[in-house]
């Protein structure tokens, strides 16, 4: 089954599995905990990420990591840095899209969730892996879809707190406007190293619309006002942000999100009231480990801020940090920085159509509805055919 499922992934490469190095904790090695620098498909566009290791629990003074290249990319990881801070009694540390971070409440669920097939109330109300998601439109993949929450009243500022990955519609659109480039995808990925996104706007402007929900808050006059956004790209691992809500008024606290149909799966939904700024301790790797042997060579790479740790298909790297206190007390997030390149596969060459490049860089809405349909054919095994190609051992 597995052979047969990498054969389909090969076959049509828009379902392999990517992008980007995926993270792992010792005691869960069947599911990523983190992906780093998802957007950063050329050097031009090096990013640094940061995520929330919710599921991490540590004890003693130590914490290890293994990161992996297990796609066909070529991964350039400038840096690798464990974020710690001291845990707010009865709450947790959160961390906003601009990278600041607050000590905050634990979250409330809300009171209604209203979807457009219905309650979604009880996917959204913890971080379980249990997910709310709706299917893309099949005629376009721009389209807007929308959920209500209204929770209960909270004094002083507050923040929608939320836990949700991509749905693997940019992923698609990502590998197709490739495929649509043909023997032209290594012209274009030269000008965006030379120009940045620039170079091919148009595929921003997908990507962006795909990878964007915007939060808006209704205000006493009932009028929707937009009040920030949740941006983490990436189809492979879940993150936690948060999104200030400044001071809300008092009674319940109505909240709309609007995203394109399809593109999310919210696994947590909550609100939070926000408290003081934290400023967690940066730490660097103290050991890095490769087939359980000391590789010190990847090691001064990962803390020598002008190199890179370069990997390919299958390479593996547990990496291990030296915490200042006890792990127990301690909450944990993975900053990465870095950028990685897809490797160009003939199958794409099939697909090269000059009039479809065209359209994206002209019209990018045009190009999603004209995506739509060859989307609605994969998506159904798409989650399944995309978390079976992953790459293990080199």
């Amino acid at each position: 089954v597995m052979g047969y499922l990498t054969g389909a992934c090969l076959a049509d490469p828009k379902s392999c599995f990517g992008s980007c190095p995926t993270f792992y904790l010792d005691e869960r090695q069947d599911r990523p905990v983190a992906e780093g620098f998802s957007g950063s498909v050329a050097r031009s566009l090096e990013a640094t990420d940061v995520d929330y290791l919710g599921e991490a629990r540590a004890t003693g003074r130590s914490f290890a990591i293994t990161m992996r290249n297990e796609a066909l990319e070529t991964h350039a990881v400038r840096s690798v840095r464990l974020l710690v801070a001291a845990r707010p009694d009865g709450g947790s540390g959160v961390a906003a899209g601009d990278g600041r971070m607050y000590a905050a409440s634990e979250p409330t669920a809300p009171e209604r969730c209203d979807a457009r097939d219905g309650d979604c109330a009880a996917l959204v109300a913890q971080r379980d892996g249990g997910a709310w998601f709706s299917r893309a439109d099949s005629t376009d993949l721009g389209a807007s879809d929308s959920i209500d929450l209204v929770f209960p009243a909270v004094s002083g500022p507050a923040a929608l707190v939320v836990t949700a990955r991509q749905s693997l519609a940019s992923t698609y659109v990502f590998y197709q406007s490739l495929a649509y480039a043909g023997s032209r995808a290594g012209e274009m990925l030269a000008a965006v190293e030379r120009e940045g996104t620039s170079a091919f706007g148009g595929a921003w402007t997908l990507m962006r619309r795909l990878g964007s929900v915007e939060v808006l808050l209704r205000s006493a006059d009932g009028t929707w006002l937009p009040v920030g956004a949740f941006g983490e790209p990436g189809p492979i691992a879940a993150d936690r942000q948060a999104v200030p809500l400044g001071s809300v008024a008092a009674g319940p606290v109505h909240l709309r999100l609007r995203f394109a149909r399809g593109a999310w799966r919210f696994d947590e939904l909550g609100l939070v009231a926000l408290g003081s700024l934290v400023h967690p301790i940066a730490l660097d790797p103290a050991r890095v480990e490769r087939d359980g042997v000391a590789d010190t060579l990847a090691l001064a790479r990962l803390r020598d801020p002008s190199r890179y740790l370069v990997t390919d298909r299958g390479d593996a790297y547990r990496i291990v940090f030296d915490l200042p206190t006890d792990g127990a007390n301690l909450e944990f997030f993975l900053e990465s920085t870095g950028y990685y390149y897809e490797w160009m596969r003939p199958e794409w060459l099939r697909e090269e159509n000059p009039a479809m490049l065209a359209l994206i860089a002209v019209n990018p809405a045009a190009a999603l509805r004209a995506m739509a349909p060859g989307y609605a054919r994969l998506e159904p095994r798409f989650e399944e055919l995309f978390w079976a190609s992953r790459f293990g051992g080199r």
